[in-house]
């Protein structure tokens, strides 16, 4: 399967309905085309679809075989040769309905707005990742105009089946169970939404700045917020390119209620050595009204939280390239994995010694098995990205490789990314900034893959499942949002 998600653009191997309109009125198997787009082309196994309607309608044509009924969007059911038009919108939705024989399906297809992320994509997810999360956040990044931020959740076919136009600093996008999708926004509060697209709540950190990097609900109704916290005057000639008056930024993270009220937190500056800094990032803040234009050195740069659910966080920092657990009761550093080494480091095994075991990673994630993977963005090594999996033997202060994805055509990753894997073996990658979200089965050949245009990318792809949200939740939602 191959599919195109553009605007304005034609997907491969369509024709226009006029066209078609003069097809045989019998066919072997059901053919449907549109004037526009249909994404992706049309088969009797995929339900769901984008179309494009800049003109405000869409012109249909079906060409059904003998003892195949189809209906276009509640007309009557007709065999052979029809062409339909339909009025639609960006949002709205229209139906197809194919009954033979006993058998009746419905195939849904909803117009894209006209400034819509644009990508392109080959196969189909594995059936473990039923949904996923996704933004283009190449032009918040890098500055780039019209930024057009759309919080995204596609199928497996790469389809979106709902998304919400936010603002322009939109970072990150999760399902949350009771059927509700949460973005994380960068300098922003964590929102959720409904599945209609009304804002339920807004989260904030009560300390530092909101750091959209991770933004992540609990079991309990509570979330674990990223925040960034900044301070002056400080020495940082331990660091490569620091100076002795330096500003660094440090990493928060916060334990907040649903109301906001802060239940828990942790500072990076209270408990990592200057000297643990070995991927700094410069930078001079938009605005600082209290300090002019001072660099500031962001020294830790927290990307993920996990909860373990035995007394500890599991925290990955890009700048230290390293993972650590916390205690949550004493705050105190049990392990830590890569990076310089501590009292806390972790032994290594399995993997080559002669490599850097991480660089600028993502995404530190404990899996049913208790192992945890890691998304190793290889920044700051001559190797590849790569996808890791490790046993940490906490008693025995080691982490021991036990799995490990190499992509051939996929280099360095200087940022972003995550690495999901599903209850099948199979892998849900974001190659962060190369611009692929691909997927690869327990054998690790890749089954999907897609590329955004124009050098975009995304955070994450958050696999979110039927427990947390249902396909079908979501497209009544959007309905709802865009009555016809």
């Amino acid at each position: 399967m191959r599919t195109r998600i553009k605007g304005g653009i034609l997907a491969l191997g369509l024709l226009g309905a006029a066209l078609m309109a003069p097809a045989l009125a019998q066919a072997a198997t059901l053919a449907v085309t549109s004037s526009t787009t249909l994404t992706p082309a049309f088969s009797s196994s995929v339900l769901n679809y984008t179309t494009t309607c800049p003109a405000g309608s869409v012109v249909i044509t079906a060409v059904s075989p003998t003892g195949t009924g189809v209906s276009v969007d509640h007309q009557t059911r007709v065999g052979g040769t029809q062409v339909k038009t339909v009025t639609l919108t960006a949002g709205q939705r229209f139906m197809i309905t194919v009954k033979k024989g006993s058998k009746t399906t419905t195939h849904s297809i909803r117009c894209l707005p006209a400034d819509f992320p644009g990508f392109e994509v080959t196969g189909s997810l594995p059936a473990s990742f039923p949904l996923f999360g996704l933004a283009n956040i190449r032009p918040m990044v890098f500055h780039q105009t019209p930024i057009n931020a759309y919080a995204i959740v596609a199928d497996r076919n790469g389809v979106p089946v709902w998304w919400k136009k936010a603002p322009d600093n939109l970072f990150n996008v999760m399902g949350m169970k009771g059927s509700r999708i949460a973005t994380g926004l960068a300098d922003g509060p964590m929102t959720v939404y409904r599945p209609n697209g009304t804002v339920e709540r807004r989260v904030r950190p009560t300390i530092g700045q909101p750091d959209a990097h991770e933004a992540i609900p609990t079991s309990r109704g509570t979330y674990y917020l990223g925040a960034t916290q900044q301070r002056y005057h400080v020495d940082l000639r331990a660091i490569q390119g620091g100076t002795a008056d330096g500003s660094p930024l440090d990493s928060v993270i916060e334990e907040v209620s649903a109301t906001g009220k802060s239940l828990w937190s942790w500072k990076s500056a209270e408990h990592f050595a200057l000297s643990e800094t070995i991927l700094p990032q410069v930078f001079i803040p938009l605005t600082d009204v209290t300090q002019g234009s001072t660099p500031v050195m962001d020294i830790a740069h927290l990307n993920s939280v996990e909860d373990d659910g035995h007394g500890g966080l599991i925290a990955s920092f890009r700048n230290t390239s390293a993972v650590y657990r916390i205690n949550k009761a004493t705050h105190a550093i049990d392990w830590k994995f890569g990076g310089t080494t501590t009292s806390k480091s972790l032994t290594v095994l399995g993997d080559d010694a002669n490599l850097v075991h991480l660089g600028g990673q993502h995404d530190a994630r404990l899996l049913p098995d208790g192992t945890l993977s890691i998304a190793d963005n290889g920044s700051g090594t001559t190797r590849r990205a790569r996808v890791t999996r490790w046993r940490i033997n906490a008693a025995a202060k080691t982490a021991t490789l036990v799995e490990e994805l190499i992509d051939p055509t996929i280099g360095r990753s200087v940022c972003c990314g995550s690495a999901r894997k599903g209850s099948d073996g199979s892998w849900l990658v974001a190659w962060g900034s190369l611009s692929y979200i691909r997927a690869y089965n327990s054998a690790q050949h890749m089954v999907f893959n897609l590329h955004f245009f124009d050098h975009g990318l995304t955070y994450r792809a958050t696999p979110i499942p039927t427990s947390q949200v249902t396909s079908a939740t979501l497209i009544a939602g959007m309905d709802s949002a865009n009555p016809r």
